[in-house]
Parts: C-alpha cells; sequence; structure tokens
C-alpha cells in the first residue's frame, strides 16, 4: 500500500500526472517540490483525493490553491516559492 510519495524535481509530473495520483486510495503524503510542470488544474485534480494529509508544492507553478479547502483529511501545505499571494 503506497502511502508516501516523493516525485520532487521531476520534470514528468504534469497537472495530467495529478489526476492519477489523486486516485491513488492509500496517499497520504505527497511532495511534489520543483515539479514544474505542475499548476493549477493539478491543485484542482488533487482536491479530489480521499485520503491526502500532507501535499508540498513547493516551487510549483501554482498561483491558487483553494480547491483544497474542501480536502477535510489535508494537515499539512506547503507553497513556499510560489506566486500565490495572500492579498
Amino acid at each position: 500500500k503506497l502511502k508516501d510519495l516523493n516525485l520532487s524535481d521531476n520534470a514528468f509530473i504534469t497537472d495530467a500526472s495529478a489526476r492519477i495520483l489523486a486516485a491513488l486510495p492509500n496517499l497520504t503524503a505527497l511532495n511534489l517540490c520543483y515539479c514544474r510542470d505542475i499548476a493549477n488544474e493539478a491543485v484542482r485534480a488533487l482536491s479530489e483525493s480521499a485520503t491526502l494529509q500532507q501535499l508540498n508544492l513547493d516551487r510549483c507553478r501554482v498561483s491558487n490553491v483553494t480547491p483544497l479547502a474542501k480536502l477535510r483529511t489535508l494537515k499539512s501545505l506547503s507553497v513556499a516559492h510560489t506566486t500565490i499571494r495572500d492579498d
């Protein structure tokens, strides 16, 4: 049972990959730090995860994490060095 997945600095991970990752039934921790092709579409896909507790999106092309608000299981979110602003 895959629970913790580190795909950091992986040029092959895209927004489309996030849809597959969100469907992993036991995934609780996901590190996508430095995955430069991860953006807002990935956030929308990951918001459908039923089990995700920790998510690292540092240095991804993410500007909006609002969809993640519906993730009741999420305990830790890292978005350092993204374009997210707290206006």
